[in-house]
């Protein structure tokens, strides 16, 4: 393999070439692509890219030209490196699997191999942010000349200097240094497109067992449900029963909050097996027209008491007017689940913002509080009933896997991240 996958525009087709240094990097890359939703992995990896741009004229060119290719609406017109690095990274495994990659592809000729070790050498030449000037002349090498409609399109590579919260680029994109060698466009013994095909294989088969492995624990879940609710709700109904009667005729004060304690922590275990029978096992929702703000205000109303008394501060940003189609009680106990994982979480002294907005066909409740932080473990099962994140600080009780539930029977979804202090809470679903 001596060419990157073709670029398009209409009917033409062009290829660039591809070094045996960039091929090495672009192969490290491919193999552990399943790893690149791990952060630590990604940071590595977008930065080995970021160095092929600035190393390989043709890498950077084609990333660029990428950016729009075939492009059904115009890209920024000005990249940062970060920023397309980044995005190179993500879809490499797909470019090199597309069908058609290699089709009508031409011979590569020594002549070719020339011009492109000369335009590499002049590339060297020049600021990194000018090698795209050279790119109808790196093109002209595998198709026609590029079309002007095309190269209208093309973005430049943007220099951050002093400007760097724009893409992250912390240095300007001077020449490339001298030290490095040249690219040599020759052919190459790595297949990366059969590399990728089999990292592409493995991801859907991951992603497979993955959702057996879901509907199996659901499976078992909805199975253990019923027990629980048959074995631990019966004798909980008798405590609570039991419990109210002897408060009844109970003159001591202190005796009666007592039995009253007895009471709230029954239900409190009633409650948390119907969230496990609620996300196993969940009815369909009964959807119709409802206010969105209404909800979560009546909501954020029945929590005033509580936070008041434990000297939290609960405060709204309203956005009125918000009509969609919900089933009520769900949203309800969803927005519901969120404000008491957040007083949890905080215990006293401290601050939760709720607001809610629509987006793009979407619904949105955010929840932000100043408790504990979340670990990157705890983010990631933070709406998995199977796991608990208590001993980090936060309790991630079954409530959450509600939320997620609500969020996903309304065609949404929900997440958890840390903030700056504290942590933000967030479900949104379809506005039908």
């Amino acid at each position: 393999m001596e060419l990157l996958p073709c670029l398009r525009w209409g009917q033409h087709r062009w290829w660039l070439p591809l070094d045996g240094a960039t091929a090495n990097t672009l192969a490290a890359v491919l193999m552990d692509a399943s790893q690149l939703a791990d952060h630590a992995s990604r940071v590595q990896h977008v930065a080995s890219i970021r160095d092929l741009l600035q190393r390989d004229p043709a890498f950077l060119i084609y990333g660029l030209l990428r950016s729009c290719d075939g492009a059904s609406k115009r890209p920024p017109d000005r990249l940062g490196l970060d920023r397309l690095a980044t995005w190179m990274t993500a879809r490499l495994p797909v470019w090199f699997q597309q069908p058609d990659r290699f089709l009508a592809a031409p011979e590569v000729s020594a002549s070719m191999r020339r011009e492109w070790q000369e335009l590499a050498a002049e590339c060297r030449q020049r600021p990194v942010s000018q090698w795209l000037l050279t790119a109808p002349r790196w093109l002209q090498q595998t198709g026609p000349p590029a079309p002007v409609g095309w190269q209208a399109y093309w973005p430049q590579l943007q220099s951050t200097a002093g400007n760097s919260h724009q893409d992250g680029d912390a240095e300007d994109l001077k020449q490339a240094d001298a030290s490095c060698p040249l690219p040599r466009y020759e052919p190459q013994p790595l297949a990366l497109d059969r590399l990728a095909g089999l990292v592409l294989r493995e991801e859907r088969t991951r992603s497979h067992f993955g959702t057996v492995l879901h509907d199996e624990k659901l499976a078992s879940l909805k199975q253990f449900a019923y027990g629980l609710t048959h074995e631990i709700n019966n004798p909980l109904a008798n405590i609570v029963t039991r419990s109210e009667q002897l408060k009844s005729t109970e003159p001591d004060d202190k005796r009666k909050a007592s039995l009253q304690r007895v009471v709230d922590q029954a239900m409190r275990a009633h409650e948390m097996i119907s969230d496990v029978m609620f996300y196993a096992h969940p009815p369909q929702p009964s959807v119709e027209k409802i206010d969105l703000g209404s909800v979560v205000s009546e909501v954020v109303q029945s929590y005033q008491d509580t936070c008041a008394s434990l000297s939290i501060r609960l405060s709204v940003e309203p956005a009125p007017g918000i009509q969609c189609q919900a089933d009520r009680a769900m949203i309800h106990d969803a927005v519901a689940a969120l404000l008491r994982n957040s007083v949890e979480a905080i215990g006293t002294g401290g601050q939760i913002l709720v607001d809610w907005g629509e987006r793009d066909g979407k619904v949105w409740v955010r929840v932000s509080d100043s408790g504990p932080g979340l670990s990157e473990e705890s983010r990631r099962h933070a709406f998995d009933p199977y796991y608990s994140g208590r001993e980090a600080g936060r309790g991630l009780g079954l409530g959450l896997c509600r939320v997620y539930r609500v969020a996903k029977l309304h065609g949404g979804d929900a997440t958890l991240n840390s903030a700056i202090a504290g942590c933000v809470a967030r479900f949104w679903f379809l506005n039908r």
